[in-house]
């Protein structure tokens, strides 16, 4: 099974990466960034190409 890779939005969130680091991300267009609050990991692509979720392709062709 493949991996689903998301769409990256336009929100952005700071990941606690340990000993008081952060990482700037950026959330997923279908999600957002409640599901990076709610601890759940995806795998985000700024290219269209490289995306695969569904719902972030659907939202694709709402804005076009």
């Amino acid at each position: 099974m493949s991996k689903v890779v998301h769409r990256a939005g336009e929100q952005t969130v700071e990941k606690y990466e340990g000993f008081g680091n952060y990482t700037r991300i950026f959330a997923p267009l279908c999600d957002g960034a409640k599901g990076l609050y709610a601890g759940k990991t995806y795998l985000i692509h700024r290219n269209w190409a490289e995306v695969t979720c569904k719902k972030c392709l659907k939202k694709r062709r709402a804005r076009v």
